[in-house]
């Protein structure tokens, strides 16, 4: 029998602070004949961790021990017998390990999954050492950069590929929230492998500089309360007056809908807004979940009569988006961006520094070297 020592970081309803525990685990034991046991090496922080945390009812969600983080790498340590034979003991992994409140999640040593079931996984790649933004005292790797990206990535190719059909050099897309992780994988992957003609981002005057480097082809500024304004400016301007295909919000906004005709395409055109936060910026450090999900956002989704496509974007754990970004970081066309790595021991670090809504890049920890 072979037992181990299990960390993980949790937390019980979203008034408990989140916990680093330990327990055994029996790893030859602990799994079903068409799961694998995965021993992480990195995991990643998303908004989705905070917001699932802030909202834990224990009514809804019971007072167990439920762990953190989606995102994962790690190598295959135990398979059951009935697991496709492309997953064997010590391959490298990575992917996007889909739960709700469950005493699993991939802030842990271990965590187990059904591959035929959860299929937002695969090899690791690896990068190449000029990556945008590598930085030796962050001591980054192969295994944090495969961290770093499957949720964000997955959310955005879902934007780009389920919603409005047939994308391409014609087309339009103006996205709210220019600097978010969700957004910078979406403009990589519609420049860099979609070809979809023109991409407008808005974001902070003071983040052009940064954001210009992966491929926007105009960005306009929020400074001001200006956002409208200085969007209308530019389709005068540089777009012909042009409607856009598709508004993705990442950030919460809803200063376009009184207005929503004068910037997106006629919904019988296939159109569409999509969210990611509905219409307020979600304040991570006093959120409920009227804060988080506003009646405006709840009205908006329901009514039947709104003249425009609506929608929140939700991630899958589906292959395609998994095969996608292996080849386009093996061709040197995406690379995921880090704001700073922690140790498992940092952890509370680590989730204040995501709730602070000033990384630049994705919060990674390391869980074992």
């Amino acid at each position: 029998m072979a037992v181990v020592k299990q960390r993980s970081v949790v937390f019980t309803t979203a008034a408990s602070e989140p916990t680093l525990i330990t327990k055994d685990l029996d790893l030859d034991n602990c799994y079903k004949e068409d799961e694998i046991v995965i021993h992480v090496k990195c995991c990643a922080l998303n908004p989705i961790d905070v917001l699932v945390h802030g909202l834990s009812n224990r009514l809804v969600a019971g007072t167990g021990p439920k762990t953190f983080s989606r995102d994962f790498s790690g190598v295959i340590v135990r398979k059951g017998k009935n697991v496709d034979k492309k997953w064997n003991i010590d391959d490298e992994v990575n992917g996007m390990f889909q739960h709700l409140y469950g005493e699993q999640g991939t802030f842990s040593d271990y965590f187990i999954m059904n591959p035929a079931k959860n299929k937002s996984i695969g090899h690791i790649n690896k990068f190449p050492d000029n990556t945008l933004h590598y930085n030796e005292d962050d001591k980054r790797d192969d295994w944090a950069l495969n961290a770093a990206y499957p949720l964000i990535f997955g959310t955005a190719e879902t934007v780009l590929l389920d919603y409005v059909k047939n994308m391409g050099p014609e087309s339009r897309i103006l996205v709210i929230g220019a600097s978010t992780q969700v957004s910078n994988a979406l403009v990589q992957i519609a420049k860099n492998d979609l070809n979809i003609g023109t991409l407008v981002g808005v974001c902070n005057e003071n983040s052009f500089e940064y954001n210009n480097k992966f491929g926007w082809d105009h960005l306009v500024s929020y400074n001001g309360g200006k956002t409208v304004e200085n969007v209308r400016k530019l389709m005068k301007t540089e777009l012909n007056n042009q409607k856009f295909d598709l508004i993705f919000d990442s950030v919460g906004n809803s200063e376009f809908f009184p207005i929503i005709d004068e910037f997106l395409k006629p919904k019988s055109e296939g159109s569409y807004f999509v969210t990611v936060v509905g219409d307020n910026k979600s304040d991570y450090k006093t959120l409920s979940f009227f804060k988080a999900i506003s009646i405006s956002t709840i009205t908006r989704f329901v009514n039947p009569f709104r003249c425009y496509n609506y929608s929140f974007a939700h991630v899958l754990p589906i292959d395609r988006y998994m095969i996608r970004a292996h080849k386009m970081i093996a061709d040197k066309r995406y690379e995921p961006i880090i704001d700073h790595i922690y140790e498992l021991d940092q952890y509370r670090e680590a989730i204040d520094r995501l709730k602070s809504n000033r990384a630049k890049g994705k919060v990674v920890i390391r869980i074992n070297e």
